[in-house]
């Protein structure tokens, strides 16, 4: 995952980004060239599940974003 490194990645129907426009969308992860993550500004959008594994990465991320002090 960029800006953090390799994850676990539990999918669960959950379904991928079909497109990822100009318009300042960051990819943050592919899967099988689908796109899993993004973000975009302050928000971050996933298709699987991080809380169902024990990596925390993802979480404090997250976090830091929320607390303005690392963005991914």
């Amino acid at each position: 995952l960029q800006g953090i490194g390799k994850v676990p990645m539990t999918f669960i129907r959950a379904p991928y980004v079909a497109e990822a426009g100009d318009g300042g969308v960051q990819v943050l992860a592919t899967v099988e060239d689908r796109i899993v993550a993004v973000k975009y500004k302050n928000q971050l959008a996933l298709a699987f599940h991080p809380e169902l594994d024990e990596n925390d990465e993802i979480h404090k991320a997250f976090l830091a974003m929320c607390e303005n002090r690392k963005p991914l």
